[in-house]
């Protein structure tokens, strides 16, 4: 009847939403995987080391696939935004030293353990 109808239909937005959280947090370790390869790479082992106590996520159990780095990621979005765009994307942005971006600094969280 109409109850397993909306019953089915409760059962599979919650999987849904499920499925989006898991490709959330599979996202997010991915993107922590490719920094802490990019700060080996560059030698910042104790950045790496941070972020794998911090994260517990470990290059000695997942990697960055071979072909795949931050600066190739970089390089070909800056690519595809000056392609579509016609001009390049705006990464960073200055920070003046004043008391009136201290609310910057605030904005840091504790990091999810993955």
């Amino acid at each position: 009847g109409k109850m397993s109808i909306a019953m089915t239909r409760a059962r599979a937005d919650a999987e849904s939403r499920l499925m989006d959280e898991k490709k959330i947090i599979e996202k997010r370790r991915t993107i922590i995987v490719l920094c802490a390869r990019f700060f080996q790479d560059l030698g910042y082992l104790n950045a790496v080391t941070a972020i794998q106590n911090d994260t517990n996520v470990s290059l000695d159990k997942i990697d960055a696939a071979d072909n795949i780095d931050l600066t190739t990621i970089l390089t070909e979005y800056e690519d595809f935004y000056e392609m579509r765009f016609g001009r390049k994307p705006k990464l960073t942005r200055k920070v003046a030293g004043d008391s009136d971006n201290k609310k910057d600094i605030d904005r840091k969280c504790p990091l999810p353990r993955l």
